[in-house]
């Protein structure tokens, strides 16, 4: 059998077959593996920029120290408290801080319509999409303005049909 027969045979079929297919599994495991490594050093870059001072039993701020295991590094959900643009910082409802970045590609939406960062006010609720860096701050892709609610926590429907 030479060469030319092999690669035309079935068998040699099957083994491209083959490495085709663990090929494209390596290269899906190896995406797994960086997805989570960025968000592993997320976690511990935002760990050490908030909470190191926290968990200091001498520190002042020690009785506030909190666990961060429940961090999102892709997004913020929750009240603006700070806006020294192009940053924001965003409290979310477990306590979490998150500083989220704003660009001149950042998309800001109140409802349907397009907003501005002008109506990024302290007291606003939001929700941010965007991407973490080594720093644990969020580069903002969208950043949805959302209604007002009333005390059980729903969204009043005037606010919404008036939108």
């Amino acid at each position: 059998m030479t060469i030319k027969d092999f690669i035309k045979s079935e068998s040699f079929k099957k083994i491209m077959y083959t490495i085709g297919v663990l090929l494209i599994l390596f290269i899906i495991f190896q995406m797994g593996i960086f997805i989570g490594y960025r968000e592993a050093a997320f976690s511990i870059n935002w760990d050490r920029a908030h909470y190191e001072n926290a968990r200091d039993p001498r520190s002042i701020f020690a009785p506030f120290g909190r666990d961060a295991d429940d961090m999102n590094p892709h997004g913020a959900i929750g009240e603006i408290i700070s806006v020294h643009l192009p940053q924001i910082m965003v409290q979310e409802q477990s306590g979490n801080e998150a500083i989220v970045l704003i660009s001149s590609t950042t998309s800001i939406r109140s409802m349907r319509d397009q907003a501005s960062t002008s109506a990024l006010t302290i007291g606003e609720q939001i929700v941010t999409i965007g991407t973490p860096d080594e720093q644990g701050q969020i580069h903002a892709t969208l950043i949805r303005i959302m209604p007002p609610q009333n005390a059980r926590g729903q969204y009043r429907s005037t606010d919404i049909r008036n939108k």
